[in-house]
């Protein structure tokens, strides 16, 4: 079973399925080049956890450990913990 999770890449598509890898409760490594990709990718990630919890969907506890569970890096070699979602190029992504 999957547990870890990278998504390399913190733009529309990246920072969705990582809020969605979080959401299910998986641990997420999210990669980009751009601080400010990984500055958008938070923000984001936060703005839906906040939305889960009046949604009620989430308790504002679950909502605080799964966003914690979400991390950030600059670096290709932190994601080599996870198992899924490295893009390979126009929206392909393979998965290990």
């Amino acid at each position: 079973m999957i547990q870890n999770v990278s998504v390399i890449g913190a733009g529309t598509m990246g920072r969705g399925i990582a809020f969605a890898c979080a959401f299910a409760n998986l641990s997420v490594v999210v990669q980009d080049i751009s601080e400010q990709g990984i500055k958008n990718c938070k923000q984001y990630i936060a703005q839906q956890f906040a939305k889960s919890v009046q949604k009620g969907k989430l308790t504002e506890e679950q909502a605080a450990q799964r966003q914690e569970s979400v991390h950030y890096s600059l670096s290709i070699e932190d994601v080599k913990a996870g198992r899924l979602g490295k893009k390979t190029g126009k929206g392909f992504y393979t998965y290990t």
